[in-house]
């Protein structure tokens, strides 16, 4: 069917617009310009970047509300942090996450759902 301003657009289930606005909040915080991100092209979901000065680089992917994952590695390419959980808990986390160089900055201990390298 077509209105009067085109195509009529298929209403969005509420679970799924509620789903869409928590991660578009998620987002507009890990994203704030002073934060440093680049968002990527990425075939599903979300995929940021962002480099230091020391050739580090953290790399978080966010799926879904309930899906999201987030790596540093060192100049070297290593792993040194990763976390897996909601794109809550990965936000939360990256916002925890000291520069690398800073204490615990790129040699975070285990813990859930967190591995750390040494």
């Amino acid at each position: 069917m077509t209105g009067p301003h085109g195509p009529d657009v298929p209403e969005v289930p509420p679970e799924l617009r509620q789903a869409q606005d928590e991660l578009t909040e998620i987002l507009m915080q890990v994203t704030a310009p002073e934060a440093g991100w680049r968002v990527l092209p990425s075939p599903a979901g979300v995929t940021l970047t962002r480099g230091w000065t020391d050739d580090s680089a953290d790399t978080v992917i966010f799926v879904s509300p309930d899906s999201a994952y987030a790596l540093r590695e060192n100049s070297n390419g290593q792993e040194v942090w990763r976390i897996r959980g909601t794109a809550r808990q990965v936000a939360d986390a990256l916002a925890e996450l000291p520069a690398p160089g800073q204490p615990d900055g790129s040699d975070h201990r285990p813990g859930p759902n967190r591995t750390g390298t040494r």
